[in-house]
């Protein structure tokens, strides 16, 4: 992402890890300068409170406002508190893994 257009790559299989001996097929793309890379775990979008989850929108939204932050680790205080902030208190179900990488201009 680079301000706050979001770029989603494409899936090319199932995740990382799921099955066993899954032959996966590689990807890659070009980070523009000043563009931003966010991988996460899927303890993030599904982080729950009762029955609602985080969700994709959410986290996009998180993402965009977020995003243009200089500081890497700002983007990820802030993206970790919206979710601590919406599970308001509820106990978190899964891992929380998030890795940001920005490629200097």
């Amino acid at each position: 992402m680079i301000g706050d257009e979001l770029r989603e790559l494409e899936s090319t299989g199932v995740p990382f890890g799921v099955l066993p001996g899954f032959d996966y097929a590689a990807g890659k793309t070009t980070l523009r300068p000043g563009e931003m890379l966010a991988l996460y775990s899927d303890g993030v979008p599904e982080a729950q409170r009762g029955e609602e989850l985080f969700g994709d929108p959410r986290l996009h939204e998180a993402l965009r406002a977020l995003g243009s932050m200089a500081a890497l680790e700002g983007v990820r205080r802030g993206l970790l508190a919206r979710v601590d902030e919406f599970l308001d208190g509820a106990p978190r179900t899964d891992d929380l893994t998030l890795l940001l990488v920005r490629r200097a201009r």
